[in-house]
């Protein structure tokens, strides 16, 4: 039985626990709270003094229903008194940790369990309030051990002694009063005797109860001050949302017709209104929506919380057309999401989109949480924290591990087919077994899972085992080796405008794969908006981030080779802060140069955010004009713009490269700082050693084109794209004589020539 000594610091712990251990009672020193007599060597009965933690008691009886507590009480003066004279705690400051420290041991603790000892019974009567306390725990102490008990006791200093009376003199608050009374029934002490004779001392308590009055005043003003608070957010709700609704039906009447009119008005309105319904449910108010439809003003005025088109375009107005394909409609909805968007709303007569463009359907399976689905109204899907970066590259690293796609059963899991996208995935029926022998099956995935269901599951599993209930979680039957990644370091260069670099790495940190090793350079050119701050407590929450800062403007050519020489990785990134990387793009973007080993430059697929193709790697005619294939078409997955090629170059805005390589060549050419054909000039050098310049079109980004720059060629950045392109036809006159004549007009007849014609004139 274990026996906890209780009671805050000066409230007579130490010597009741010392008359405890007289009486045969082993108390244990640096116990903590619930070891057993075996762990600790100790025998029946066994203890230990938990005055300075007893705020934790109620935690640590709990844990062992044979625990008694003993409860050390001291008149609430005392106990200030002398924290004042041994420690300088103010008074009422004592008086409130008396009240914090007997509440928590009473409330924490049953009658049954708690042994209650007043300081004063052993004062005044040592062997008479031994004995008591030593029949209540079973103890059956020699009269040897009493009398031990005595001189314990007279060793004490004498202290200033109060009663109950003294309490109500002073004015005490009323929770010390009525809680000293009920411990002094339970001590069986009744505290009638004569009080404190230094009115000096009574005065100062007088004056500490008046604060501490005041303090539980303030304290109870707060609460009441709190639940108004909460009171009006919760009426100023309801009042919005009757106010909705009260303009959804006003919004009705001017629509009221007759006839067949009147019936389709009243039947769309009646579905707007359960939209309306769907998103309040569960969007808060600081949500963003993004409903899907054709521009339907209507479905955008939502009750408590923003709304945008879907697709839309950059001014915020609907596209105007349906994406061209899945790519195009994934591209505009990664956009919206890095913007801020936290939800997309599907309603009814929007549900062909999901079997129409298969790639949308296939990343909402993987990168967001269907909410609800409301039969004949709609689906609300949440995009934020539903994207898992390990989940991600786990069919990956199963599929690595076993050289084929693996097969996956998905037992009440139907978040199988998102975390193995390419594998063979079936379902089980809903049973406690499972038709398969043992290590039949690769892998085997399951959601809420009992303890039976996981044993099962490991039994038919061959490699893995997969908790799909909420984040994935990986149970390995057969361990794969560990992948052997390149090192990557992305370098980012910035300029202010931290909006633009937000939504930037909102998009990119996520997208990173778990299993690789990545550092994200970020060199800050010496911005003068917030964009230094928020990078500084960016990189406190992410160890990946690095920050580097130029004291002056260094330009884009200074900024990114500064960051390259502080890189670490095999390969270096450059990624403008101006996009939106889409998932999965780094991967194929550097197992290219895995590929083909004579690359010396990888970019990747630009697309505009409404999600038209802006660059299939760059064309440079002969004139030193640069043109970015395919760039304005429609759909950025046609078979054109979808199969690696050697290209002129590649944009600086997702251009890799082995970080030996740059080195060697010295970086961008600081002659064409602070930027433009510094990415071109690059790469005609790589050109120049034998190395090629390759398009990889599974790298996807979207670009927000001059989001860091402009469009304006008269003014800022922009002015030294002419500049340079000069200086670049000088340097590379003999590579230029070799290149393409520029056509007169550039439509998809000259893009399919230029994709695989030689380096001769094409024109139109």
């Amino acid at each position: 039985m274990p026996i906890i000594v209780a009671g805050m610091p000066a409230a007579g712990a130490g010597v009741t626990a010392e008359c405890l251990r007289l009486c045969g009672v082993h108390i244990a020193e640096g116990c903590s709270g619930g070891a057993p007599p075996e762990s600790t060597g100790l025998i029946e009965p066994w203890g230990w003094v938990d005055g300075r933690g007893s705020l934790l008691v109620p935690m640590r009886a709990s844990a062992d229903a044979a625990t008694r507590v003993v409860l050390c009480l001291r008149h609430p003066f005392e106990v200030a008194v002398s924290l004042r004279d041994r420690h300088g705690v103010p008074l009422a400051t004592g008086l409130a940790l008396w009240h914090a420290h007997a509440h928590a041991i009473l409330r924490g603790t049953s009658p049954e369990q708690r042994v209650t000892v007043h300081y004063a019974a052993l004062r005044d009567d040592v062997r008479g309030a031994t004995r008591r306390l030593a029949a209540l725990l079973d103890l059956a102490p020699a009269t040897e051990s009493i009398d031990a008990c005595v001189r314990v006791w007279r060793s004490e200093r004498p202290s200033a002694t109060f009663t109950a009376g003294d309490l109500v003199r002073c004015h005490a608050p009323r929770g010390i009063r009525s809680l000293y009374r009920r411990l002094c029934v339970e001590a069986g002490y009744p505290d009638d005797g004569e009080g404190s004779s230094d009115d000096g001392v009574l005065r100062d308590l007088a004056l500490a109860c008046r604060a501490d009055r005041r303090r539980q005043r303030r304290r109870d003003l707060r609460r009441s001050i709190s639940r108004l608070h909460r009171d009006v957010a919760r009426l100023r709700h309801d009042l919005a949302s009757r106010d909705a609704s009260l303009r959804d039906l006003i919004d009705s009447l001017p629509r009221a017709g007759s006839g067949d009119t009147a019936t389709a008005n009243a039947s769309y309105l009646q579905s707007v209104h359960r939209l309306r319904d769907l998103v309040s449910a569960h969007v808060p108010r600081k949500g963003i929506v993004a409903v899907l439809s054709k521009g339907d003003d209507e479905l955008v005025k939502q009750r408590s919380c923003t709304a945008w088109h879907f697709p839309r375009d950059e001014r915020g107005d609907y596209l105007g057309y349906h994406p061209a394909s899945g790519l195009a409609a994934v591209a505009n909805l990664e956009t919206l999401r890095a913007r801020g968007a936290t939800h997309l709303l599907v309603p009814e007569t929007h549900a062909w989109w999901l079997t129409s463009y298969p790639a949308f359907r296939h990343h909402l399976d993987q990168r967001a949480r269907i909410v609800e689905t409301r039969e004949g109204i709609g689906t609300l899907y949440e995009l934020v924290g539903s994207s898992d970066a390990a989940s991600a590259c786990l069919g990956r690293r199963v599929a690595e591990a076993l050289g084929r796609p693996p097969s996956v059963l998905a037992w009440n899991a139907p978040r199988a087919a998102g975390l193995f996208p390419d594998a063979k995935v079936f379902a089980a029926e809903a049973s406690d077994e499972l038709p398969y022998i043992d290590q039949s099956i690769d892998v085997v995935v399951v959601a809420d899972p009992s303890d039976t269901m996981l044993a099962e599951a490991r039994r038919v599993a061959a490699m893995a085992v997969v908790d799909a209930t909420t984040v994935p979680v990986v149970e390995w039957i057969h361990q794969p080796k560990a992948p052997s990644h390149p090192s990557v370091s992305i370098v980012i260069p910035v300029s202010n405008q931290w909006a633009v670099t937000d939504t930037c790495l909102r998009a990119l940190l996520p997208s990173l794969p778990a299993d690789w090793l990545v550092e994200v350079i970020v060199v800050d050119d010496a911005s003068t908006d917030e964009t230094p701050q928020r990078l500084t407590s960016l990189s406190r929450l992410d160890h990946r981030i690095r920050v580097l800062r130029n004291d002056t403007n260094l330009g884009f050519v200074g900024s990114t080779n500064r960051g390259a020489a502080a890189a670490t990785g095999d390969f270096l990134v450059f990624l403008n802060n101006d996009t939106v990387p889409l998932p999965g793009w780094l991967p194929p973007l550097i197992e290219t140069f895995r590929d083909r080993p004579t690359a010396g430059a990888v970019g990747g697929k630009l697309l505009f955010p409404d999600g038209r193709l802006q660059e299939a790697g760059g064309i440079i005619f002969a004139d030193g004009s640069a043109c970015h294939f395919g760039r304005e078409h429609p759909d950025p997955a046609w078979r054109l713009f979808n199969h690696v090629r050697p290209v002129d170059y590649v944009s600086g805005a997702l251009l890799a490269t082995p970080r030996a390589v740059f080195a060697s060549l010295g970086g961008f050419g600081a002659e064409f700082a602070p930027g433009y054909y510094e990415d071109t000039d690059y790469c005609f050098r790589l050109r120049e050693t034998g190395r090629e310049v390759v398009f990889q079109p599974n790298a996807v980004v979207v670009h927000l084109e001059g989001g860091t720059a402009g469009t304006d060629h008269a003014v800022g950045m922009k002015r030294h794209q002419e500049i340079n392109r000069r200086r670049f036809l000088k340097r590379h006159a003999a590579a230029l004589a070799r290149q393409r004549q520029r056509p007169t007009v550039i439509d998809e007849g000259v893009w399919a020539v230029l994709a695989h014609a030689a380096p001769t004139e094409v024109a139109r």
